[in-house]
């Protein structure tokens, strides 16, 4: 959800800078900053589970 908020207001500044906006040029530039510092962490886990001892987890990938 914060991604299409930070890329609505990316969008909309281009927009608005074009037409000589200086403040949606700034909105801009801080919302792709952000975006960029959010991209940074890597990925997310999908999923995650603490295994007991002995316990094991298969991980197939069927291409296609």
């Amino acid at each position: 959800m914060i991604g299409r908020l930070l890329d609505f207001f990316i969008l909309r500044a281009w927009r608005k800078a074009r037409e000589g906006s200086g403040a949606w040029m700034a909105v801009g530039a801080a919302a792709w900053l952000w975006r960029r510092a959010r991209g940074r962490r890597g990925p997310h886990p999908v999923w995650t589970e603490e295994l007991g001892p002995g316990q094991s987890v298969l991980i197939v990938h069927e291409g296609g």
